[in-house]
Formats: structure tokens, C-alpha cells, sequence
């Protein structure tokens, strides 16, 4: 990364991850606190070193955000998903890989979210947001994804920058700075299969500079600096 942008900064199996162009740098085991990315000799190669990988795919492959999974970590390109992960039990430099896993686009101004059994993200290359769903990512073979708001085609604006959820109350919340318009999905899941889901609106008095959800509570702060709150259970 030295001479180039850093994208993100993550943290995965107790190393520090920078996201650099198409590039996955990870620092070595344990140095949180002040992450190492130096190997110790040039002679041989240790579990223990730091793990420098790049995506590949015939399209742009710079990485913007990643998200955790109990598979691996999910990576992010603009049009494009990729999975680090390793197919030893142990994560190092000779078993670290990066798997292309799915090609749709992704809006990179919003973080993925998880929510709980599947990881969601937007899509805004099209006149309207798209909000998808991955389920079922493995490291081996092709996850399933699903365009959760095809049934409200038209209901996301296409410049959304504001996406909050809470997995405890199943819902998803998504803004845009200075409108005071917000959308909701709320869901219900049973083990690995969602028996119901519906959409809605909210209209604020005054436009979203931001929010967040923290503890089954809404928290939004207006155009007038006022920091509102909303008890979600």
C-alpha cells in the first residue's frame, strides 16, 4: 500500500487488514495495537508472516469494504464480490486465498451490512438503489443472492448514503442526508428461511443528517443539530 490509497481498514482473524486497490494486505498475528507488516527474514516463509494477496477478475478490481462471515472475509469491488479465506484451519501466507464469488455491482459509498444468516448491500448502478442479500457463502462454489427490494423497484432513490440495521429486531433502515423521507424493510427469519417481510416509509419533520440504531434504539440527528430517538421494541 505504500504510494497508494488505503480503502478500508478491517480487522480479521486477530490481524489488521488494509484494502489497497485490488490488493489485501494483513498484518501479522497479535500486533493490533501496532500492526506489524514486516516479514522477519526473506529466507523462509512462517505461519505467522503478513499476508500480501491480490483479487483478480477481467474487470476493474480495486476493494472498497469487506465484511466478516463464518467462511471468510467477504471483499468488495465495485462490480464484483470476492472471498479471503483460507482452506487450512490456520490462516497464513500459504493457505490465504482470494475467490472470486459473485459480479454485481456495488454502491461504494454505503458499508455492507450482516444480517445474521445473510450480508446485504446496494447497488445503485441503475436508475433506482437495489438492495441485495447474499446467503449461503462458501468457499467453494457460487452463494445465492437475492434482490430483496425487487418487489419495490422504485421505493430506493438512487443516491442513498445512509443504511443502518439492528439483526436483534430485524429490520433495515435507509436514508438520504437532507431528505426527510426514511425506508424501512423489516423481516422475520426461521433457521435459514424468511417466512415474512414487508416494506415501509417514514416522513421526518425535518430532513437526516444521519442515524444509527444502538441497543433497540433509533437514534437520527435532523437538519436543526437535534438528536431524536426511537425505541424499536
Amino acid at each position: 500500500f505504500n504510494g497508494n490509497p488505503i480503502n478500508q481498514v478491517l480487522f480479521f482473524r486477530n490481524r489488521i487488514v488494509f484494502l489497497s486497490k485490488q490488493y489485501v494486505i494483513c498484518s501479522r498475528p497479535g500486533t493490533a495495537d501496532k500492526p506489524d507488516f514486516w516479514r522477519y527474514t526473506g529466507l523462509t516463509t512462517s505461519a505467522d508472516d503478513p499476508i500480501d494477496i491480490a483479487s483478480s477478475s477481467t474487470l476493474p478490481s480495486d476493494l472498497f469494504n469487506g465484511l466478516e462471515t463464518n467462511t471468510g472475509l467477504l471483499l468488495f469491488s465495485s462490480n464484483h464480490q470476492f472471498l479471503l479465506a483460507s482452506d487450512d484451519t490456520t490462516f497464513t501466507p500459504d493457505t490465504a486465498k482470494v475467490k472470486s464469488i459473485a459480479q454485481y455491482n456495488y454502491n461504494t459509498d454505503i458499508p455492507p451490512i450482516s444480517l445474521g444468516t445473510s450480508s446485504g448491500f446496494i447497488d445503485n448502478s441503475g436508475k433506482y438503489s437495489r438492495f441485495n442479500e447474499l446467503f449461503q457463502i462458501k468457499r467453494e462454489g457460487e452463494p445465492t443472492i437475492i434482490e430483496t427490494s425487487k418487489i419495490v423497484p422504485t421505493v430506493l432513490e438512487k443516491n442513498i448514503d445512509l443504511l443502518t440495521n439492528s439483526r436483534e429486531n430485524s429490520i433495515v433502515l435507509f436514508g438520504k442526508t437532507n431528505s426527510d423521507t426514511l425506508i424501512g424493510y423489516k423481516y422475520f427469519t426461521i433457521g435459514d428461511k424468511r417466512e415474512q417481510s414487508s416494506w415501509f416509509k417514514w416522513k421526518f419533520n425535518n430532513p437526516l443528517l444521519y442515524h444509527f440504531i444502538v441497543n433497540d434504539t433509533y437514534y437520527f440527528l435532523d437538519t436543526d443539530h437535534f438528536l431524536h430517538s426511537l425505541n424499536l421494541v
